[in-house]
């Protein structure tokens, strides 16, 4: 995909509107001891040319955020209440 295309996906008026790519969801399993997570349709993939809206360089690449991580982030959120 190229930058004008993805731009064209996302622009409506010249304004940027966001566009769903990935939908995850983390939930918590209070069944288990100690308590787990489970992550649906991860790991989650940040594209870098969509958030930068140019090619990456040499040592770009997208961003990804494994089920371990996602797992790891949510147990810290949970944590707090």
């Amino acid at each position: 995909m190229t930058r004008g295309r993805a731009a064209a996906i996302s622009q409506q008026n010249g304004v940027l509107n966001p566009v769903k790519r990935q939908s995850i969801t983390i939930t918590r399993d209070e069944t288990t001891n100690p308590v787990s997570f489970n992550v649906t349709r991860g790991p989650l993939v940040l594209g870098f040319r969509l958030l930068f809206l140019r090619p990456p360089g040499p040592q770009e690449r997208d961003f990804v955020l494994s089920i371990q991580d996602l797992q790891l982030y949510a147990e810290n959120v949970w944590a707090e209440y």
